[in-house]
């Protein structure tokens, strides 16, 4: 069996077994359906003021994310052209119908992992609650059936990537001192 037949399989059994209700409330808040996607501008402002950092984080989290969603968006996905799981397999229980095609790499895991390689730089204390939120909404997605598995796990690396690479720049420009 090669791996994506493997990845089809393994969110067929996913998208077959997601029945709890509470589960797919929490799925569907996290993958920003509920939220209209502003889990990680007020996780970053609440942090941001809670622990009185300065406003240059806001700055760089925001090129971060949005660096991190064009890359995404704008690149990857037309490059790969993977179709998402609705228009690949027949059948499928699908949360929402999403406005485009393409699902590799996952941009909601790309800008999640980004974002939170920022955010765990400049609020070290938070590292593991800020890693899971972004875990979370990266599963979410395989979970509403949007996304198929390697795409998460493509989207996360990317988005880890990018971020490391923002906060490498940082470094080097003494933007803000982290």
């Amino acid at each position: 069996m090669d791996i994506l037949t493997l990845d089809n399989n393994l969110l067929i059994f996913i998208s077959q077994n997601n029945n709890n209700s509470f589960l797919s409330f929490l799925a569907l808040l996290f993958s920003g359906y509920g939220l209209l996607g502003l889990i990680w501008v007020l996780l970053a402002v609440i942090l941001i003021i809670k622990e009185r950092k300065h406003f240059r984080v806001i700055v760089l989290f925001f090129l971060t994310i949005i660096s991190s969603s064009i890359i995404n968006n704008g690149f990857l996905k037309l490059i790969f052209a993977r179709l998402r799981p609705e228009y690949s397999i027949p059948n499928l229980q699908v949360y929402k119908i999403t406005n485009d095609y393409y699902s590799f790499p996952s941009s909601h895991a790309a800008v999640a992992f980004a974002g939170a390689v920022i955010l765990a730089a400049v609020f070290p204390k938070r590292k593991k609650l800020i890693y899971f939120i972004a875990l979370l909404i990266a599963i979410s997605r395989v979970y509403l059936a949007v996304h198929f598995p390697l795409d998460i796990i493509a989207g996360s690396l990317v988005g880890y990537v990018i971020g490391r690479t923002f906060l490498y720049i940082n470094k080097k420009i003494n933007f803000i001192k982290i």
